[in-house]
């Protein structure tokens, strides 16, 4: 097995030098760091890789070709660039990279995030936008945030009339997960959400297979077999168990002569499949739920803990809000989801933490089945293509001061962060045919949370502390704080029964 390890990597090195020189005189290639034999640049990487990916610019200029193992791997870091990729070469880059891992936690494609470009995805992603991200719907799922939100308020309240520190992302953590669980499946604690999680963390494992792709098939680190013999099967049970539930109930309903009206989303999802033209399995239901929660809390968490951090460490940025919001509302009651498009300096706060902390710096992969051209150069066949969204949010080019943290900067502006309208110098929710389908609930969610969190209490640094910790921890995908967010609350509403 070693000896034909050995002989199978020299193979590989001799094809890459090969097809190396090959390309060389096929065309040229976006400039970037001179890759080794078969490792590529893999050995010079560092996290975070957005920032890694962004101090390359200073040396390459927008667009980067990195070699991670055997795969071709463009970088885009501007703004410029990315409307090539987005818009004016959008189809040809709406596809995905292909992987086991991808394949397994799509259940076989049949999800929006990771599925390829094609007439299955289109019908999934119409269903997404029209029957489950559609204002109305979530206009209807506003009961299960303000619902959670009221007991954060009253479990935060608690601790703040005992003086005691408080640890912000264990109540966000708690927050984001029973009103998004509620929301899909009209209850919290949820066993699914843990296991996409731990899911979600197999990305993080070593897997030269990724990287030097003839070795996939040998699934070398046994992430493959996790992921098929399982975490996924646990996954579709727990999945397959709570449709069955749900199943249950609508047809209980339904016998008994009422009709049946979807509470969450799980129920919105079956009631689709009456329809023919929806063509929508079992299967396909519970690859969207998993997409719904693996974008949708991890995400929801990172981006309201990084605004909390914000605010908290720029006082009176908090106060500014504090006072729109009780000028809008008073201090007898807490804040509601309708009140939301009432506060414009909340959405510039919004828009500002997008800016600076995007959840996902470097977006979902996007992926060429035939070769292109981006700016005069060659984009080999198969290449994986990540827009660098955290590094065109700080592009100095574009942005005054881009790393200080500044609501203000919007104020007054047209600025928009989502929609084929948005400006490409900020996309926190990418753009094109991959565009976040998500981007709804985080628009209306974030700033929700945040000036609901503010109005109720003022939130000041801990006595043995005098500043936030903005330190990212390091990591691929995500964005998110290395230290825990922790304060001292003070409750602000008038209406003391509202923290008991």
């Amino acid at each position: 097995m070693c000896l034909a390890f050995v002989v199978l990597l020299l193979l590989i090195m001799i094809a890459s030098s090969f097809l190396g020189k090959l390309q060389a005189q096929h065309g040229r290639l976006p400039p970037g760091p001179m890759p080794l034999p078969v490792l590529g640049s893999l050995l010079s990487l560092r996290n975070p890789l957005h920032r890694h990916f962004a101090s390359l610019t200073k040396i390459n200029g927008p667009i980067i070709h990195i070699k991670l193992g055997l795969v071709s791997c463009i970088v885009v870091n501007s703004s410029e660039m990315a409307r090539e990729v987005l818009r004016a070469h959008d189809v040809e880059f709406a596809y995905r990279p292909l992987s086991k891992f991808g394949e397994y936690f799509s259940f076989r494609w049949k999800d929006v995030v990771l599925a390829p470009y094609g007439e299955s995805w289109k019908n999934l992603k119409m269903i997404t936008a029209q029957h489950l991200l559609s204002p109305s719907r979530l206009d209807a799922a506003a009961a299960y945030q303000e619902s959670e939100m009221a007991l954060v308020v009253k479990d935060v309240g608690r601790l703040a009339t005992a003086s005691k520190v408080i640890n912000l992302k264990h109540f966000i953590d708690k927050f984001v997960s029973g009103a998004f669980c509620q929301v899909l499946f009209g209850k919290r604690d949820v066993p699914v959400v843990d296991l996409i999680s731990l899911i979600e963390k197999q990305t993080l494992s070593i897997n030269v297979g990724k990287f030097i792709r003839p070795l996939d098939c040998l699934d070398l680190h046994g992430v493959n077999r996790r992921m098929r013999d399982d975490l996924m099967p646990k996954l579709e049970s727990l999945l397959a168990n709570i449709i069955q539930e749900h199943k249950q109930c609508k047809l209980d309903i339904e016998s008994s002569g009422q009709e049946f009206i979807p509470k969450d989303w799980t129920d919105v999802l079956l009631s689709l499949q009456d329809a023919a033209d929806n063509n929508l399995s079992d299967i396909s239901i519970m690859a969207l739920l998993t997409d719904l929660v693996a974008a949708g809390i991890d995400n929801m968490k990172g981006a309201v803990e990084w605004a909390m951090a914000e605010v908290i460490q720029n006082p009176p940025v908090m106060q500014k809000a504090q006072e729109e919001i009780q000028d809008a509302i008073g201090t007898e009651r807490l804040l509601r989801l309708s009140d939301v498009p009432g506060l414009p300096y909340m959405h510039a706060i919004l828009k500002e933490v997008l800016r600076l902390h995007p959840t996902g710096p470097l977006g979902v992969p996007h992926f060429n089945p035939t070769e292109a051209v981006l700016a005069g150069y060659r984009i080999p066949k198969g290449s994986t293509v990540l827009i660098n969204i955290w590094a065109i949010g700080r592009d100095p080019k574009h942005w005054l001061d881009p790393e200080d943290f500044r609501p203000e900067r919007f104020q007054g502006t047209e600025i928009k962060v989502v929609g084929q309208e948005a400006q490409l110098e900020m996309i926190p929710f990418s753009a094109g045919r991959r565009m976040c389908p998500g981007h709804p609930v985080a628009v209306r969610f974030i700033p929700f949370a945040v000036a609901s969190l503010i109005h109720a209490f003022d939130w000041s640094l801990p006595p043995d502390q005098n500043s936030v910790d903005l330190m990212e921890k390091g990591g691929t995908i995500a964005s998110k704080l290395a230290s825990e967010l922790t304060a001292v609350a003070s409750p602000r509403l008038s209406c003391k029964s509202l923290y008991e």
